[in-house]
């Protein structure tokens, strides 16, 4: 079989801190782990073990990556070999309660593996399944929030102890009423997206780091002004220095000014470095995953940016993947937010209406993270870009924002 490639979508706690994701696959039954033959290959299975356990949330021991497994992958048993304590087996609405599945399933509870699914099993022919199954996951979007409430209510009237995990959550007023109702996770748009309801001024130090931002995204930077910014702040140069030192390999002295760093890095580099710390600041109220998604999405555009259908923007490219997430760590309009950032008209228009190369590639990269294989691959026919070189990019970008992502953990510490 041909190399699987796989999105993540995260899932939250009530504090909304990542607890673990939520794995889509590129091939395989509806998104579910591969099984194009009885047994996926030991190749196939390496991959994705790799994959998991560069993915789990090591700020939470009980971290767990969600997987779907089709019925023919649930009967042979494939979900034990991967790690009990890794992951959690969901059964899809396409499996046939069968004694066959059945047998399957008490196996594997019996062998310490969480077992979740959706509502169906709440069905009168999946009774014989209840026992063994730990998460039922509630789709919002299946009901409005009124009926999606009383629906949990009765469901712990009738005594169900299973965690309830709330899917396609797009406020926080849903947020708010599944939570007072019960449920414990949660995944949805809500978590990564603007709330453009919310009336609150940025704090000082988000808007200190948007100034950061806007000097950074110009075509001549000033490299003095950008320092005077920094030192504004001290909790802000301490971070960066210590930013710059961790990811920083083969250094015989730690950078220990900000000229310094200049010198050593060059200016593109820099750069970037000043605007990843600029986006940790910016997104301060919002789940550290934002910022996960914001490096990831912007070193993604930096990587597609080599691509002939890109070059022209190659120097602005991760500005352009971190400017298209400012609206969500900013609770703001983006049309409001880039009026402060002094990118080109162009670049602008083409944030906005998503036309043009720019659109081309937050297209792409929004494709990818919704788990959108149909639609990358029409972007890509259409771009007469290989796929391949899609999936790769991705790839890179996800294993280079983790890195990213645990710098920033150890400084915030």
């Amino acid at each position: 079989m041909s190399f699987t490639y796989i999105a993540r979508r995260p899932i939250f706690n009530r504090k909304q801190n990542t607890v673990g994701y939520e794995l889509l696959f590129s091939e395989g039954e509806n998104n579910a782990f591969p099984d194009s033959s009885d047994v996926p290959s030991y190749s196939s299975h390496k991959c994705i073990d790799e994959f998991i356990n560069s993915n789990i949330n090591t700020n939470y021991h009980s971290s767990r990556c969600f997987i779907h497994f089709s019925y023919k992958s649930l009967i042979h048993l494939v979900p034990m070999s991967l790690p009990k304590d890794k992951i959690v087996i969901e059964i899809l609405e396409t499996c046939i309660p069968t004694d066959e599945l059945l047998s399957a399933i008490i196996h594997l509870n019996r062998n310490g593996y969480l077992i979740s699914c959706d509502e169906f099993v709440l069905s009168n022919k999946w009774t014989a399944f209840k026992p063994y199954i730990q998460i039922v996951n509630i789709d919002v979007a299946h009901r409005n929030i009124k009926d999606t409430c009383n629906f949990i209510r009765k469901l712990r009237s009738i005594g169900s102890k299973c965690i309830l995990l709330a899917k396609n959550i797009e406020n926080k007023e849903q947020f708010d009423q599944v939570q007072n109702v019960g449920c414990r996770f949660f995944h949805g748009e809500f978590f990564t997206k603007s709330q453009k309801n919310k009336s609150e001024n940025m704090e000082p130090e988000q808007v200190s780091a948007l100034n950061l931002f806007a000097e950074i995204c110009k075509n001549q930077v000033n490299f003095n002004t950008v320092e005077k910014i920094i030192e504004q702040d001290i909790t802000m140069s301490f971070k960066l220095l210590s930013f710059v030192n961790s990811l920083s390999i083969r250094l015989k002295q730690p950078i220990s000014s900000f000229k310094q760093a200049l010198v050593y890095l060059g200016e593109e580099r820099l750069k970037m470095f000043v605007s990843m710390i600029a986006a940790s600041y910016m997104s301060n109220r919002k789940p550290f995953e934002l910022y996960k998604l914001s490096m990831q999405r912007a070193q993604f555009c930096l990587q597609m940016s080599k691509h002939s259908h890109f070059r022209d923007y190659q120097t602005f490219a991760f500005m352009i993947g971190m400017s298209s997430l400012l609206d969500a760590m900013l609770d703001n309009t983006l049309e409001l937010i880039l009026e402060a950032i002094p990118l080109s008209d162009d670049i602008k228009n083409s944030l906005l209406q998503k036309n043009g190369p720019i659109g081309d590639l937050i297209i792409l990269a929004e494709h990818y993270e919704q788990a959108n294989w149909k639609g990358i691959g029409q972007q890509c026919s259409k771009l007469d870009i290989q796929v391949s070189e899609v999936y790769d990019a991705m790839e890179e970008a996800k294993i280079w924002s983790c890195e990213v992502f645990q710098a920033i953990q150890s400084i915030n510490v």
